[in-house]
């Protein structure tokens, strides 16, 4: 489980490139505003701290202003949710044990098919 939260936590960090598909730019995009949901709390100061802290580093490891702008935008726009403060964050926690958990489900059904002799030879 670990190293699904570690594969998840690189993939999130790696600034998005011009490669990405209509569904990984939509599911980044609601990401985005969910983080923005979740620190309503700070309002739209919040989307600049964001900038501040991930996005300008993104460019200085080869990211670009477009997605920083479209990322920071999306966080900025989930700033004005008002419904209940603990939804977002219910989803982003959920969302993360479900990817931890995917992980750990293809980790153990590698470890059975290697314990069977049923790996996958090259």
């Amino acid at each position: 489980m670990r190293t699904g939260l570690e594969a998840l936590w690189r993939e999130a960090m790696r600034p998005s490139g011009p490669d990405e598909g209509p569904y990984q730019f939509t599911v980044i995009a609601i990401g985005h505003a969910m983080i923005g949901a979740a620190l309503s709390w700070g309002g739209l100061p919040v989307a600049a701290l964001y900038w501040l802290v991930k996005e300008r580093n993104d460019l200085r490891r080869g990211g670009c202003w477009r997605d920083g702008m479209i990322d920071t935008g999306f966080v900025a726009l989930g700033t004005f949710y008002s419904g209940p403060f603990w939804w977002p964050i219910l989803v982003i926690v959920l969302a993360v044990a479900g990817a931890a958990a995917g992980s750990l489900e293809v980790n153990l059904s590698n470890d059975r098919s290697r314990a069977s002799g049923n790996e996958d030879k090259d």
